[in-house]
């Protein structure tokens, strides 16, 4: 899974769950500008924010 796949899994997420950026950001406690840096698919976002952001959405990475 890419990064690029991951923003795009996040933003469907958010948009089907009606939040805008600076809500998501709240609820999950990042910044808007790391939820826009990981739809954006940015490699450089640090891996916990992102990790607290799939888990606000509902999401969850599984390592096989």
């Amino acid at each position: 899974m890419t990064p690029e796949h991951i923003g795009k899994l996040v933003l469907q997420r958010r948009k089907e769950s009606q939040l805008t950026q600076i809500d998501l950001g709240e609820v999950a406690g990042v910044s808007f500008h790391t939820i826009r840096a990981i739809e954006h698919g940015k490699p450089t976002v640090e891996i916990g924010l992102v990790l607290r952001v799939l888990a606000e959405l509902g999401l969850e990475v599984t390592i096989q």
